[in-house]
């Protein structure tokens, strides 16, 4: 499993956030996907493929963010195939609402607490009454991405509880986290190790010190006496093999 990036992690924690709060309907693909985008609507159609991003800003009527409209398509793909990803890292699991798509007016995803798309048209609702919404530019895209918006637009997102203990452990998987654990164990276990060798080597050290003066206080303590030439020999053999 790879790394997340901040906002995968981002959207990891709403999915499980929404999920403990037991909101299921939060949980719809459509509508979290909708939250992505800052444009007001998006369409899309199977025949021909393509792919429609609507601009509608009340405040700013006639002066049309082109390059933020257009940028709405690489945050539909980045999302829909980050939640494809999670699904084959089997973190979540997609469930079907009860409905099929079966025309092209139900391909459609923008606030419909909000707005009525009717006649070809997006009507506002204000208490009893629809006001024409002036849609101030679309951008088409033809690509057959529109068959992940297919797939994905009647899903709804099922963190499973594996998902939940990622984003509880740092996103570090169980694999991550038992190596890390045998890693820690076996540099412990190495500086045991090497503190014991380090005790016997200044042991060893000290055996050769003490061998080495021993003799030579002996010889201050009692008189003079009187070595041979092969004595001599043997003497030094020792005090260099000590050392």
């Amino acid at each position: 499993m790879r790394s997340f990036s901040d906002k995968e992690k981002a959207i990891i924690n709403k999915l499980i956030s929404i999920k403990r709060n037991s909101k299921l309907e939060e949980l719809q693909v459509a509508r979290l996907l909708r939250e992505q985008l800052s444009c007001f609507a998006i369409k899309w159609t199977l025949e021909p493929k393509e792919l429609s991003l609507y601009y509608y800003e009340s405040k700013k009527l006639g002066n049309v963010d082109w390059d933020g409209l257009r940028k709405n398509y690489f945050q539909t793909v980045d999302f829909l195939y980050f939640i494809e990803e999670l699904e084959n890292y089997n973190l979540i699991k997609l469930q079907t609402l009860s409905f099929d798509l079966k025309n092209d007016d139900e391909r459609l995803l923008y606030d419909r607490n909000l707005y009525e798309f009717k006649h070809d048209a997006f009507w506002q609702k204000s208490n009893d009454t629809k006001y024409l919404v002036p849609v101030e530019a679309k951008h088409n895209v033809y690509v057959d991405f529109v068959n992940y918006l297919e797939k994905y637009a009647n899903k709804v997102i099922y963190p499973l509880p594996l998902l939940e203990d990622l984003a509880e452990n740092e996103f570090k998987s169980i694999e991550q986290r038992n190596f890390e654990k045998q890693l820690k164990k076996a540099n412990k276990h190495h500086k045991e190790q090497l503190k014991v060798a380090n005790k016997s080597f200044y042991v060893a050290m000290l055996a050769v010190v003490v061998s080495t003066i021993v003799p030579f206080g002996v010889n201050k303590c009692t008189d003079p006496v009187e070595l041979n030439r092969k004595q001599i020999e043997s003497l030094q053999k020792a005090i260099k093999e000590s050392k």
